[in-house]
């Protein structure tokens, strides 16, 4: 007589619904994250309990497919299955964790810096495909702080600080006492970062090996001096407001404040450049202590240069007036005046660009 074959405990049909209820709940999880990159806990609680119900609906379709042989029969859909089963099941481990106990494995950070009172730190770990958990901090009124680290690990995402810069705000990056970041400090551990404000310095001396022009490699200022050269052989007078081939610019840029860790700096730079018989008619000066000058162009005879402001535009920084023959006043343009823009040990400071002519 013929046993009747038993019901499995949810059947294939509630299985298959269960998948399709909580497949948009990676969406749900992933707009937590979007929308509060830096909010600590309760909602990195919120999106982790959305990941587990996914990961559940991710588990239960596996399972109803498996049952429809949909992949087949024989071992090697069956060893699939199982490894599919485990990487969720260790994903399900991690997510209801962090939901169930989400301080367990969660230590601070400490923080100095001169002192230095509202600094805004972040870290982020990579979760969820291109997701990320992220926690953030502000420093007190001494210059410390304290993060919590989520599940598994996290990097520096960002740390700056915003301050009044001449006309307006800008946002200067910390950098890390000991000259680096880890690459991931992990939770179990936790770990101990000091930052300091740099006025001017090397941010990233491997990116400045490789390419000693990038502004972000550099915690100082970068100016840019453009002009355009007469042809070789030629006199320079025919060719209105080109520069002679083999005549040298002189720059000097004397400071009027003091710097922007709050360091007064007095000495003036004077910078020669030699134009030379080139298609590109340019030249960086990299790393200058970020501060207010006076900066003055001319010709090794003393004869004045024509100054002009090409980036940025429609800016209170820059250089005022933005066209002249006498001197100006120069101000380095930051990339932002949000701290949380401040990419950490990285420099935050664009390009100034100058094009310089004879009257």
């Amino acid at each position: 007589m013929p046993v009747p074959s038993r019901e499995p405990f949810i059947s294939t049909r509630a299985l298959g619904t269960i998948g399709m209820l909580c497949s948009p709940m990676l969406y749900f999880a992933s707009l937590f994250f979007s929308q509060n990159p830096d909010a600590p806990n309760p909602n990195q609680i919120y999106a982790c309990l959305f990941a587990v119900l996914y990961l559940s609906g991710a588990m239960a379709a596996a399972t109803a497919m498996r049952r429809l042989r949909v992949t087949g029969s024989g071992t090697g859909p069956a060893v699939l299955y199982t490894v599919q089963m485990i990487g969720l099941l260790l994903a399900m481990m991690s997510d209801f964790m962090e939901f169930t106990a989400p301080g367990l494995r969660q230590t601070a950070f400490f923080f100095t810096a001169d002192m230095l009172a509202g600094a805004k730190l972040g870290l982020k770990s990579a979760r969820i495909y291109d997701a990320y958990l992220a926690a953030s901090a502000e420093t007190d009124a001494k210059g410390y702080y304290e993060i919590k680290i989520s599940a598994g690990g996290a990097r520096f995402d960002y740390a700056g600080f915003t301050f009044k810069y001449s006309r307006g705000l800008a946002a200067l990056e910390l950098h890390p006492a000991d000259g680096s970041l880890s690459e991931s400090y992990p939770a179990a551990t936790g770990g101990v970062e000091n930052f300091v404000m740099l006025a001017y310095g090397i941010a990233d001396a491997e990116g400045a090996s490789k390419n000693a022009r990038y502004r972000s490699n550099y915690y100082g200022g970068t100016l840019i001096l453009r002009y355009i050269i007469a042809p070789p052989g030629q006199d320079p007078n025919d060719f209105a407001r080109m520069l002679a081939s083999g005549s040298e610019i002189v720059v000097t840029l004397t400071p009027v404040s003091s710097l922007s860790d709050g360091n007064n700096f007095s000495r003036a730079f004077e910078i020669r450049k030699k134009v030379e018989n080139s298609s590109i008619g340019e030249f960086y000066v990299c790393n200058v202590p970020i501060g207010r000058y006076d900066i003055s162009v001319k010709q090794a005879d003393g004869k004045p240069l024509r100054l002009k402001q090409k980036n940025p535009t429609d800016s209170v920084f820059g250089i005022q007036p933005t066209d002249t023959t006498e001197s100006a006043q120069l101000i380095f343009n930051p990339l932002s005046a949000d701290a949380k823009t401040a990419v950490a040990s990285r420099g935050n400071w664009t390009d100034l660009e100058i094009i310089v002519e004879r009257p």
